[in-house]
C-alpha cells in the first residue's frame, strides 16, 4: 500500500512516548488525518486506539503508511532496531524520521547517514520534561535537523509542547544538547544536596537552608 503523504506514525509508547502520542493524535485528528502506532507491548497504544489511533504491527508498517515517523524509545540499542526495522519497510523518498530519545551523539550521526542513504529526512528532537508534562503538551522540543525538515514539523512541535528550541541543521546536535541538560540538571541538584549537607552538620535545619536556595 503507499505512503499517504499525511499520515504520521508514532513508535514507543512507554513514560514518554504515550504522552507525546496523545497529543500528536489529538493534532493529527485536527488535520484529518491518521495516527499509526507501534510499541513493543501492544496494550500500552490501547488507549490510543480508543481514541481513534491505527495499530500498526511494526516499525517498517508505519514506514510504508506515513511520511512522517516519530519514536520514542529507552536505548541507543532499541532506536537502531526500530530505524532498521522502520528502514526494511522502503520508506517514501523525502520522508520524515523524527526520534525523541535520549541517546549519544555517534548514534544519531550513524543513523542520519543511514537515513540520507535511504533517500529520508532525520531530526533529532528529544524533549525537556517528565512524563506529566509530555501529556500534557508542556515539555520543551530541542531539535536538529534540515531546516525545511523542522519547519515542516513545526505546527507538531507546537501541538506536542510548549516551546522549540532549534539547535542547528545537524541532528546529533540536539543530541549533545539534551545530554548537556541532563548534566545541568543533575549537576544543580549534586550541588544543592551538598550545600543542604553541610548546613545541616553546622546546626542549620533543612528547612531554612532550603529557604535560603
Amino acid at each position: 500500500m503507499g505512503v499517504s503523504i499525511e499520515n504520521l506514525g508514532f513508535i514507543g509508547l512507554g513514560s514518554m512516548g504515550i504522552g507525546l502520542a496523545t497529543n500528536c493524535l489529538e493534532k493529527a485528528q485536527q488535520n484529518g488525518v491518521k495516527l499509526f502506532v507501534h510499541n513493543r507491548t501492544a496494550s500500552k497504544a490501547d488507549a490510543l486506539l480508543t481514541k481513534g489511533a491505527v495499530w500498526a504491527q511494526s516499525p517498517a508498517a508505519i514506514a510504508k503508511q506515513c511520511s512522517i515517523a516519530f519514536s520514542c524509545v529507552f536505548s541507543d540499542t532499541a532506536l537502531k532496531e526500530v530505524f532498521a526495522d522502520y528502514l526494511s519497510g522502503q520508506p517514501k523518498e523525502g520522508s520524515l524520521y523524527v526520534d525523541c530519545s535520549t541517546v549519544y551523539p555517534d548514534t544519531i550521526r550513524e543513523l542520519d547517514a543511514k537515513a540520507k542513504a535511504a533517500g529520508i529526512f532525520f531530526v533529532c528532537a528529544p524533549v525537556f520534561g517528565r512524563p506529566p508534562a509530555a501529556m500534557s503538551g508542556e515539555v520543551l522540543w530541542a531539535p536538529a535537523g534540515p531546516p525545511d525538515a523542522l519547519q515542516r514539523l513545526q505546527p507538531y512541535f507546537d501541538a506536542m509542547g510548549r516551546g522549540t528550541l532549534h539547535l542547528g541543521c545537524q541532528p546529533y546536535m540536539a543530541s549533545v544538547m539534551k545530554l548537556s541538560g541532563n548534566f545541568f540538571i543533575a549537576a544543580t541538584i549534586e550541588t544543592i544536596a551538598e550545600g543542604m549537607t553541610l548546613a545541616e552538620k553546622n546546626g542549620i535545619s533543612r528547612h531554612a537552608a532550603g529557604t535560603s536556595c
